[in-house]
């Protein structure tokens, strides 16, 4: 090996690390401006899942409107202090399909009976890539139901790295804590990779946990 090449490839692993893209990703870079949301109550991922979807297609409405007034719409309330100052009112789950298509005005696919369809990594790989208005890729909502409670999360990409393949999701869990002494404690919301092969397994059980159960992808402004 040249002296030349051995001073590049230790550059080259220098410059992947510190990048955050591991070598081999070839999901879209458009996502890039994704924002991390974590949820603000222990209910409310489809909340956090549908403000980091709608901020990676600069939604119509602000996405830093605050969670509590997303769901303050879905439940059909009239007063934004029922949800904002007393959250225990609105404790009760709900999806994110709803909320990006009634509160960000986005259309989507997956929320009717006709669309239900759990992405196989090879649609969920080319869901990444289409662009939709102005260019921009859209992320997937997938639901996972970790100790039997659906939890909906964010896939922001896939990767093939060292031939294997990966997909990247943004958990909206831990819950954001105001109070908490970093600013990822005060933002809440976890980035994670999972071997594809895991990612799989957990949308085989959340099939076999209901059949009412899809990917909300397709994400596109009206």
């Amino acid at each position: 090996m040249s002296s030349i090449k051995r001073l590049l490839i230790p550059l080259l692993l220098l410059v992947m690390t510190f990048s955050g893209r591991p070598f081999g990703e070839d999901f879209s870079t458009r996502l890039g401006r994704l924002r991390i949301y974590g949820q603000q109550h222990p209910l409310w991922c489809y909340a956090a899942s549908a403000q980091m979807t709608a901020s990676s297609l600069r939604a119509v409405y602000d996405v830093e409107t605050r969670q509590c007034e997303i769901v303050e719409m879905s439940e059909g309330r009239t007063s934004v202090e029922d949800c904002c100052e007393h959250y225990g009112w609105c404790d009760s789950g709900g999806g994110a399909e709803a909320m990006l298509r009634d509160f960000f005005n986005f259309d989507v696919k997956g929320d009717i009976a006709s669309e239900f369809e759990i992405l196989s990594f090879a649609r969920l790989k080319n869901e990444l890539r289409i662009p939709r208005k102005n260019g921009d890729t859209a992320p997937v909502v997938t639901t996972f139901f970790p100790g039997g409670s659906k939890h909906q999360v964010v896939v922001r990409g896939v990767a093939r790295i060292s031939g294997k393949d990966y997909v990247y999701i943004i958990n909206p869990k831990p819950v954001a804590d105001p109070g908490g002494a970093t600013p990822s404690e005060r933002r809440g919301g976890e980035p994670r990779k999972l071997k594809a092969s895991r990612y799989m397994v957990e949308q085989t059980q959340s099939t076999s946990l209901t059949a009412n159960v899809s990917d909300i992808y397709g994400v596109t402004a009206r």
